[in-house]
């Protein structure tokens, strides 16, 4: 043993390293007979750059990178389950605003149970406990009900979720994406070694449980989040807008640090991204009441749309909001050096007057702005009409 520590000392001084003897250890196990085996029955005279090295029972472990690793059983596992309940309840017992607390819980405590994952073979069954803990924690702090569909947790921030790590699936997922790394060596023959061992067929099996999708390009990680993007649009209260949220301006009020928001309106907007509002038609569903009408105009069911959109209760909020719309996105135009007109009346070719909300004036370019709420292909079919109707002929200083 001392042979060996002398090999590490001189290794040490020519490369310029030096070994840290307070964190380390070691231990001497002596066969014996019948399955007998003798452990540290002597007083050790190990030194290392004259330093004695202290005696270790192998069963114990050692802490190395965070995390403590036995000799005879490898990584040892922690109750995690414990560890993160403590940790939540700690986070929600803070003075912090909601999304505080959930940057909290993604940046610091699950980025450290990741790492720990990433090294240690944890069991699916207690994996799935603890994500079910966490649910339960970050739908009571986003004042979310129970039966806010749990893909609006996982799915990406880049797709309109709130990006948390589902640990059942994010930490396989990092072990194949190592295996793939391996698998895929320059070394021929590492590459012929890891094959013998059957990892193609374990991690085939894996991700199929899993639903984690491995790209053909190796290059290219497995990913866990599509699975979860594609089971939000099976639900059939996600079908309608779903695909407003693969645009990453719908979702720069999810991002970290944003200030678009504030903490109520945050919250009433992840109750409507998740459709559960508590409007008419969202408090039947679980009770089956019968009455679903709009409570201001008993015109028509009372849903999201109906309220922003149609109700004429709301009539006077929706002008409210148009026009400040209307209000920042002429003083963001301001700033950038566009002339702006607001509301300008103008005439085409066959003396039809046309009123657009703002006319930007630029570099000899016009832009013709009007906000508005409708389906896409409205949005298309006006713009062409309107564009077509400016012609250079008849406004010298517009030129498409």
């Amino acid at each position: 043993m001392q042979g060996n520590l002398n090999i590490v000392e001189e290794f040490c001084q020519a490369t310029g390293m030096r070994l840290n003897v307070k964190k380390s250890a070691g231990f001497d196990i002596k066969p014996g007979s019948k399955n007998i085996y003798v452990i540290n029955d002597f007083e050790p005279k190990w030194t290392v750059d004259h330093q004695k090295l202290c005696l270790v029972n192998p069963s114990e472990g050692n802490k190395y990178l965070g995390i403590k690793v036995s000799s005879w059983t490898g990584c040892t596992k922690e109750d995690l389950f414990i560890k993160l309940e403590t940790w939540c309840e700690r986070i929600g017992q803070s003075i912090l605003k909601p999304r505080q607390k959930l940057e909290i819980l993604k940046s610091y405590a699950l980025a450290r149970v990741a790492y720990y994952l990433y090294q240690v073979d944890y069991p699916q069954t207690k994996l799935k406990e603890i994500d079910c803990m966490i649910r339960r924690f970050v739908k009571k702090w986003l004042h979310l009900p129970a039966c806010t569909t749990d893909h609006l947790l996982y799915t990406s921030t880049a797709m309109g979720g709130l990006g948390i790590p589902r640990l059942a699936k994010s930490a396989p997922c990092s072990r194949i994406n190592t295996k793939r790394t391996v698998l895929n060596s320059k070394d021929e023959n590492i590459t012929c070694f890891v094959k013998t061992t059957g990892i193609e067929d374990e991690i085939k099996d894996t991700a199929e449980k899993l639903c984690i999708r491995i790209p053909s390009n190796p290059k290219r990680p497995a990913s866990w989040r599509k699975s979860e993007e594609k089971q939000w649009e099976a639900q059939p209260t996600a079908d309608k807008g779903r695909k407003c949220f693969e645009h990453k301006c719908s979702n720069s009020w999810l991002q970290a640090g944003s200030k678009h928001l504030r903490e109520g309106d945050f919250i009433s907007a992840l109750q409507v991204r998740a459709d559960t509002y508590p409007t008419r038609v969202t408090l039947a569903r679980p009770d089956g009441r019968e009455d679903i009408t709009c409570r201001r105009c008993k015109t028509a069911p009372e849903t999201i749309g109906h309220i922003l959109g149609h109700c004429p209760a709301m009539y006077g909020y929706r002008i409210y909001r148009h026009n400040g719309i209307v209000d920042t996105l002429c003083d963001r135009l301001k700033l950038k050096g566009w002339l702006v007109s607001k509301e300008p009346r103008l005439r085409d070719a066959v003396v039809k007057m046309w009123i657009p909300d703002i006319v930007a004036v630029k570099d000899g370019k016009v832009v013709l702005i009007d906000p508005t709420d409708c389906k896409f292909g409205i949005v298309r079919k006006v713009t062409t009409g309107i564009t077509g109707l400016w012609q250079p002929s008849v406004h010298s200083d517009v030129a498409f």
